[in-house]
C-alpha cells in the first residue's frame, strides 16, 4: 500500500510540475519589468552625471546584502534548480523528480517576489522626489519588506476560508430572529466584561450555526465602530470539509485573521513562519503565536467565535486536542480576550466547556427559540411558491402544528415543510399534520421510506457517494456514479444514464442540498471544462450522516439505507477503478479534453481513487487490494488513468 501512495504522490507532482513552471515564468516576467525600470533609472543618473549618493533609492538597493544582491542570489539558486535537460526521457525523469526540487524552487520564488515588491516600491519612492534623504528611503523600504513579510505569513497561514460558511449561513438567517440573544444581557456581558468565555449549546437542527452567523455579524459591526480597539476572528467546524475539522487549521485561521487586522507582526509569529513555512506548525507554537498577538495589543479587545465544536471529529483524539487548546486559551487569563463557542451537548465536550465558562452556558431552547421558529414558518408560508397558495385558515393550521411539534428544531420544521410542499389537496395537508414524526430520526426514517421501491438502490448508492466522497461531487458526477454496476458487463452502460441528473435531487429531497461552491484549482481537481463556480450535492445536515451511519437505523424499517463508513469508502474505490477501466477500453474514448464531458466521473475517479484508498487503508479488504494491483498491472488501464491524471488542466478547457 505504501508503494501505491508513493506512486500517487509522484504522479501528482508530475501533473503539477508544468503548472508550477508556468507560475515561475509569470513571476520572472514581473521581475524583468521591474529590473528594466531600475536600469533606466541608473542610465538616467549617468546621463545627468549625478553621483550615486544623490539617488538614495539606488544606494539602498545596491548596498551589501541589499535587495539587488538578494534577488541575484535567489535567481542563481532558481537557475540551478531549473537547468534544462536534453531528450524526452530526461525531461520525464526531471518531472518525476519535481517533488524534490519543488520546495527549493518555491522558496527561491518567494525570495524573488519579495525583492520584486521592494523594487516596485523603491521606484515609487524615487518617483516621489529625489530629495528624500537616504535614511527615510531605507526606512520606507524596511516598511515595505515588513509588510511583504506579513503578507507572506498571512498567505501561508490561510488554509481554509471560514467566510464561505458565514455567507452560506447568512442566506438562511431570517430577519428579526436571534434577537433573544444578540439583544440580551449575556451577549452584552460577553462583550464588555474582561476575559469572558461563553458556550451556547443545543440539539441537532436547533439553528446553532444560523445563530452563530448572526452573533458574528453583530460582533463584526461592533468591532468596525472602533477597529483600532477591537478585533474579531472566527471559525466554523464543518462535517462537509475535512480542512475545517482540524484543530491546527482553526488556530492557523484565527492567527491569520488577527494578523490581517494588525499593523505589526510579533517576533514569535515571524519565528513560527521561518521554522515551519514548508510544513504544518505544531499546536503549541500556533497557540504561543496567537497569545503573542493578543498580548502585544493589551488595549485592544479580541473576540473569538467558534461554531460547531461537535463537528470536530472524535477519531484520532482531534476533539480532545481541541478541548485542550480551549483550556490553554482560557488559562492565559487575558483580560482583553472574549471567546464564544457553540456545539451540541456531548459528554466529551460538556465537562471541559462548563468548567471554562465565565458566563453560565446557554441552552438554545424555550420560548425565545419558539418565537424564532414561528417567524421562520410564517416567512416560508408567505414566500414559498407552493405553500403560499393555501388559504389563511390552512396556513394557520400548519403554523400551529409545526410550532408545537418543532421542540426547538428548525431542521425538523424544514423537513416537514418539504413534505407539505408535495400536498395537492387540503386533505393531503391534514394527513401530513396528523402524522408528524416526533424526532429527527423519525423524520429521516419517513423520508427514506417514502422513496419508491424501484429507486431505493439508486438512492442508497447516491447517499454513499454524497456522504463519503473525498470531495463534494457535482450533480453530473453523482448521476454517473449511481449507474456503475460492478456485477454487470459492461459495468458502465450508457443506456442506464439518467437523462436529467436533477431527478436525483427529487428522490433525495430533505436529505441533501445543493451548494454553490468556488472551485479550488490547487486542491479539488475539478473538471477542467467547468466554470469557477459549480453546484455540488451535499448532505443537508450533520445529523443525516450520523443517522445513516448509526446502529439506530438498523432497528427501523429503513434498515436497508444503513451506510458503513468502511464499506462506503471501499465501494467508491472499486467503482472508480471500474469506471477508469471501462473508459480505457471504450470506443468513445478520444484521448482529449472531450473525454471529460463524455465521461462525467472520469476526472473524479482518476484524481481521487487512490486518495480514498489511502485515507481508509486500514479498513480496505484484500479483495480491493487485489483489484488495485490488477489495475496497476494492466497497461491499458494504467495508461488511460495517467492520460487523465497527468494531463495539465486549463481554466478554459483547452
Amino acid at each position: 500500500m505504501a508503494a501505491i501512495g508513493l506512486a500517487a504522490s509522484i504522479i501528482a507532482s508530475v501533473k503539477n510540475a508544468t503548472k508550477d513552471i508556468a507560475k515561475v515564468l509569470d513571476h520572472l516576467k514581473e521581475v524583468e519589468d521591474s529590473l528594466t525600470k531600475l536600469r533606466d533609472l541608473v542610465n538616467q543618473a549617468e546621463m545627468l552625471e549625478k553621483p550615486l549618493k544623490s539617488w538614495p533609492t539606488l544606494v539602498a538597493l545596491s548596498s551589501p546584502n541589499g535587495a539587488l544582491q538578494q534577488c541575484n542570489l535567489a535567481m542563481m539558486a532558481l537557475y540551478a534548480n531549473l537547468t534544462p535537460v536534453e531528450g524526452r526521457r530526461m525531461e520525464i525523469i526531471e518531472l518525476i523528480c519535481w517533488p524534490v526540487k519543488k520546495n527549493k524552487v518555491e522558496q527561491c520564488l518567494k525570495d524573488i517576489v519579495t525583492q520584486k515588491n521592494v523594487f516596485i516600491e523603491s521606484l515609487n519612492v524615487e518617483h516621489i522626489g529625489q530629495s528624500l534623504k537616504t535614511g527615510h528611503v531605507v526606512s520606507q523600504m524596511a516598511k515595505v519588506q515588513s509588510d511583504e513579510s506579513r503578507r507572506k505569513i498571512i498567505k501561508w497561514l490561510f488554509v481554509t476560508d471560514p467566510d464561505t460558511n458565514q455567507k452560506a449561513a447568512r442566506k438562511l438567517h431570517e430577519d428579526e430572529t436571534s434577537e433573544w440573544f444578540t439583544e440580551g444581557r449575556d451577549y452584552l456581558r460577553w462583550k464588555e466584561e474582561p476575559n469572558t468565555f461563553l458556550w451556547l449549546y443545543g440539539l441537532p437542527g436547533c439553528g446553532k450555526t444560523i445563530l452563530c452567523s448572526e452573533i458574528i455579524e453583530q460582533t463584526r459591526q461592533f468591532c468596525s465602530d472602533r477597529p483600532t480597539d477591537r478585533a474579531l476572528a472566527y471559525f466554523y467546524f464543518s462535517f462537509r470539509d475535512t480542512d475545517k475539522q482540524m484543530t491546527t487549521n482553526l488556530l492557523r485561521s484565527l492567527l491569520s485573521q488577527l494578523l490581517q487586522q494588525s499593523e505589526s507582526t510579533s517576533n514569535l509569529v515571524r519565528i513560527l513562519y521561518d521554522s515551519y513555512s514548508h510544513t504544518q506548525p505544531p499546536t503549541d507554537q500556533l497557540l504561543s503565536s496567537i497569545k503573542s498577538m493578543i498580548d502585544s495589543h493589551r488595549n485592544r479587545n479580541v473576540f473569538i467565535i467558534i461554531d460547531a465544536l461537535d463537528e470536530c471529529p472524535n477519531e484520532g483524539g482531534e476533539r480532545g486536542d481541541l478541548c485542550d487548546c480551549l483550556i490553554t486559551i482560557k488559562e492565559w487569563a487575558a483580560s482583553n480576550l472574549h471567546v464564544l463557542v457553540t456545539s451540541r451537548s456531548l459528554v466529551e465536550l460538556t465537562d471541559s466547556l462548563d468548567a471554562l465558562c465565565t458566563i453560565a452556558s446557554i441552552s438554545i431552547e424555550g420560548a425565545a427559540v419558539e418565537s424564532d421558529i414561528r417567524k421562520f414558518i410564517r416567512t416560508q408560508l408567505s414566500n414559498d411558491r407552493k405553500l403560499q397558495k393555501w388559504p389563511t385558515e390552512i396556513q394557520g393550521e400548519i403554523e400551529k402544528a409545526l410550532t408545537h411539534g418543532a421542540q426547538g428544531m428548525f431542521l425538523w420544521v424544514a423537513c416537514q415543510l418539504n413534505s407539505l410542499r408535495k400536498c395537492v389537496t387540503a386533505s393531503d395537508v391534514d394527513k401530513v399534520l396528523k402524522s408528524l414524526p416526533k424526532t429527527l430520526d423519525n423524520t429521516y426514517e419517513r423520508i427514506l421510506m417514502s422513496i419508491d421501491t424501484e429507486h431505493i438502490q439508486i438512492a442508497h448508492i447516491a447517499l454513499r457517494w454524497i456522504s463519503h466522497a473525498h470531495r463534494p461531487v457535482t450533480i453530473e458526477e453523482l448521476a454517473e456514479a449511481v449507474i456503475i454496476d460492478l456485477t454487470a458487463c459492461p459495468s458502465v452502460n450508457p443506456r442506464n444514464r439518467i437523462p436529467e441528473p436533477s431527478w436525483l435531487m427529487e428522490i433525495l429531497t430533505g436529505l441533501v442540498t445543493i451548494s454553490r461552491r468556488k472551485r479550488d484549482w490547487t486542491r479539488d481537481n475539478w473538471m477542467v471544462y467547468t466554470p469557477n463556480y459549480i453546484h455540488c450535492v451535499e448532505i443537508a445536515h450533520y445529523s443525516v450522516t450520523e443517522y445513516l451511519n448509526s446502529s439506530r437505523i438498523l432497528n427501523t424499517p429503513a434498515y436497508m439505507f444503513y451506510i458503513s463508513n468502511e464499506s462506503a469508502a471501499e465501494d467508491i474505490v472499486q467503482k472508480c477503478l471500474c469506471y477508469i477501466t471501462c473508459y480505457s477500453v471504450s470506443n468513445r474514448k478520444k484521448e482529449s479534453q472531450q473525454d471529460l464531458k463524455e465521461f462525467p466521473l472520469l476526472q473524479y475517479a482518476s484524481h481521487f481513487w487512490h486518495k480514498q484508498l489511502l485515507a481508509n487503508e486500514d479498513a480496505i479488504t484484500s479483495q480491493t487490494k487485489g483489484l488495485v494491483f490488477d489495475f496497476l498491472a494492466s497497461k491499458t488501464s494504467l495508461s488511460s488513468w495517467l492520460l487523465v491524471y497527468v494531463r495539465p488542466a486549463s481554466r478554459d478547457g483547452t
